[in-house]
Formats: C-alpha cells, structure tokens, sequence
C-alpha cells in the first residue's frame, strides 16, 4: 500500500504589523510548522530563500521540508538593507497561488493607519521600505505616508480582488482587530482557541 501524504499549507499575505506573530502562535499551538520572517535562524531570512528559489525558476517554498504534515508562512518579507528587500506576498502572490493552488492564503489585515502606525516604531520600517523597494510605489503620488497607505489598500483590493476571481481557491480575509477567530474555521480547525493579541503595537 502506497502511504500518500497530503500537506495543508497556510501561507499569510498580509503586511507585517498586522498580526503575523499572533497568527503563528496560534497555528503553532494547533499543530502547525510555523515559519515567521526566519528559516533556521535569526538571520536565514524567509525572503532570500523564496528569492533564491525564483531565481533558479523552482518552486517559491520548495526550500522548506516536505516532512511535515501541517506547515504556515506567516510572515515573508524581508526588508532590512539594499541587499536584503523583497516582498514576495505583494509580487508574487499569483506565482504563489499557481505553485500551490491547493493551499489555504489568508489576507490579514488591519487598518491601514495603524499598519503605517506600529511600521514607525519598528525600527523605522516605513523608511526602509520605501528606501529599499522603491519599485512597490511605482505609479503612486503623494508624501511618505499617503504612499505607505495607498500600497496597503492597493494590496488589500488586488488580493482580494484576484481570489474572487479564483472560485476553487481557499482564501480568508481575516481582520486581526474586528474578525471572530471561528472565521478561520471555513478551512482551519482553531480548536476552540482564541485569536491571541501577541504584539499590541
């Protein structure tokens, strides 16, 4: 008899400042293989693996193992300096989604005011990644901060927008502030454990 091995991949597209480390204590704590933002140590950063992998044209996540049975992404941009900036869940969440169609994605969210918010206390993100991905705000007029918001609320419209379109994809828009944790329930079994509030910044 042939053992098939069937895999649930969460993969979270939402920004950082947006619930990313709750989210990974809660899978964490239903079973799942966490990855948030790191690989294998502080500085094996999950956004140079994807983009090594993109550039030897294999699939984005086939660095992780295939060992385990229930593995999320909860957090894959990396934005640290000119040599380490890429954001794969505003690039290439459609290569993601063809990758793995079978996979459970969840836009999370948050005002995007408080986003822009909890980016200035941490470690000046609003500056970095409009220093080192300039590219995110091509098209985009206004000051710093009207730029920030409007890719937030462009991101949020474009995914949103993209899985409606998909009627067979597995997908959640969950709002870390406002949302009921039963809503992840649609493809996740939270086992009657409240979405935690980690960060409160």
């Amino acid at each position: 008899m042939i053992n098939i091995i069937i895999i649930v991949m969460i993969i979270l597209l939402g920004f950082p400042k947006s619930g990313t480390t709750s989210f990974t204590f809660l899978l964490n704590k239903i079973g799942y293989k966490s990855y948030h933002w790191t690989f294998r140590n502080d500085t094996d950063y999950i956004g140079n693996w994807i983009k090594k992998c993109k550039l030897r044209n294999e699939k984005l996540l086939s660095f992780i193992p295939s060992d385990r049975k229930q593995i999320a992404i909860t957090q894959m941009d990396i934005c640290i300096d000119d040599k380490n900036c890429y954001w794969p869940q505003l690039v290439d969440y459609k290569l993601l989604y063809e990758q793995y169609p079978e996979a459970i994605f969840i836009l999370n969210v948050r005002n995007p005011k408080d986003i822009l918010k909890s980016m200035k206390k941490w470690q000046n993100y609003d500056k970095r990644i409009l220093t080192y991905n300039p590219e995110l705000f091509k098209n985009i007029e206004g000051n710093s901060d009207e730029k920030i918001l409007k890719l937030i609320n462009k991101h949020f419209n474009d995914v949103c927008t993209f899985f409606d379109q998909r009627k067979n994809s597995k997908f959640i828009k969950y709002d870390i502030i406002k949302d009921n944790v039963s809503k992840l329930n649609k493809y996740i079994d939270t086992k009657g454990i409240q979405f935690p509030q980690v960060n409160k910044n």
